[in-house]
Protein backbone atom coordinates (compact mmCIF):
# COMPACT_ATOMS: atom_id res chain seq x y z
CA UNK A 1 0.00 0.00 0.00
CA UNK A 2 2.98 2.38 0.80
CA UNK A 3 4.44 1.80 -2.87
CA UNK A 4 5.41 4.89 -4.88
CA UNK A 5 2.96 4.06 -8.02
CA UNK A 6 4.69 6.50 -9.91
CA UNK A 7 8.07 4.96 -9.60
CA UNK A 8 5.96 1.88 -10.15
CA UNK A 9 4.67 2.53 -13.52
CA UNK A 10 7.95 4.75 -14.79
CA UNK A 11 9.39 1.02 -14.09
CA UNK A 12 7.15 -0.99 -15.57
CA UNK A 13 7.06 1.18 -19.07
CA UNK A 14 10.88 0.44 -19.09
CA UNK A 15 10.62 -3.00 -18.68
CA UNK A 16 7.53 -3.24 -21.48
CA UNK A 17 9.92 -1.70 -23.73
CA UNK A 18 11.96 -4.74 -23.27
CA UNK A 19 9.87 -7.09 -23.69
CA UNK A 20 10.32 -8.15 -27.41
CA UNK A 21 14.18 -8.60 -26.85
CA UNK A 22 13.51 -10.73 -23.34
CA UNK A 23 12.98 -14.43 -23.20
CA UNK A 24 11.73 -14.91 -19.51
CA UNK A 25 10.30 -12.73 -17.26
CA UNK A 26 11.49 -13.64 -13.52
CA UNK A 27 9.02 -11.32 -11.29
CA UNK A 28 9.38 -11.51 -7.49
CA UNK A 29 5.59 -11.78 -6.63
CA UNK A 30 2.68 -14.24 -7.59
CA UNK A 31 3.81 -16.02 -10.89
CA UNK A 32 7.12 -16.60 -9.97
CA UNK A 33 8.20 -17.32 -14.19
CA UNK A 34 6.25 -15.72 -17.52
CA UNK A 35 6.70 -14.93 -20.99
CA UNK A 36 7.99 -11.13 -21.53
CA UNK A 37 4.47 -10.43 -23.43
CA UNK A 38 3.50 -10.12 -19.66
CA UNK A 39 4.85 -6.86 -19.80
CA UNK A 40 3.04 -4.52 -21.77
CA UNK A 41 -0.16 -6.44 -20.56
CA UNK A 42 1.15 -5.09 -16.63
CA UNK A 43 1.07 -1.97 -18.13
CA UNK A 44 -1.92 -1.65 -19.75
CA UNK A 45 -3.57 -2.70 -16.41
CA UNK A 46 -1.74 -0.56 -13.90
CA UNK A 47 -2.59 2.21 -16.14
CA UNK A 48 -6.54 0.85 -16.46
CA UNK A 49 -6.08 0.91 -12.06
CA UNK A 50 -4.93 4.10 -11.93
CA UNK A 51 -7.96 5.22 -13.97
CA UNK A 52 -10.20 4.26 -12.04
CA UNK A 53 -10.88 0.78 -13.99
CA UNK A 54 -11.31 -2.65 -12.84
CA UNK A 55 -12.47 -3.69 -9.25
CA UNK A 56 -12.12 -3.08 -6.10
CA UNK A 57 -12.27 -5.60 -2.70
CA UNK A 58 -11.38 -4.55 0.64
CA UNK A 59 -8.60 -6.16 2.19
CA UNK A 60 -7.36 -5.14 6.14
CA UNK A 61 -7.02 -1.83 7.29
CA UNK A 62 -6.16 0.80 5.25
CA UNK A 63 -6.12 -1.31 2.00
CA UNK A 64 -7.34 -2.82 -1.26
CA UNK A 65 -6.89 -5.44 -3.99
CA UNK A 66 -7.43 -3.27 -7.36
CA UNK A 67 -7.82 -6.03 -9.81
CA UNK A 68 -7.63 -5.58 -14.03
CA UNK A 69 -7.67 -8.23 -17.06
CA UNK A 70 -5.92 -10.72 -14.25
CA UNK A 71 -3.71 -8.61 -12.63
CA UNK A 72 -4.34 -7.70 -8.77
CA UNK A 73 -2.57 -4.44 -6.58
CA UNK A 74 -2.25 -4.25 -2.89
CA UNK A 75 -2.97 -0.57 -3.07
CA UNK A 76 -4.07 1.83 0.02
CA UNK A 77 -7.83 1.40 -0.21
CA UNK A 78 -8.30 5.05 -1.05
CA UNK A 79 -5.75 6.19 -3.69
CA UNK A 80 -5.47 4.72 -7.50
CA UNK A 81 -2.74 7.13 -7.92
Amino acid sequence: PETDLDAYLASVKRLAALAPELRLVLGAHNVPVAPPSVLPELLTAIEAVRSGKGTIKPAGAGKAIHSFDGFSFLLAADRKE
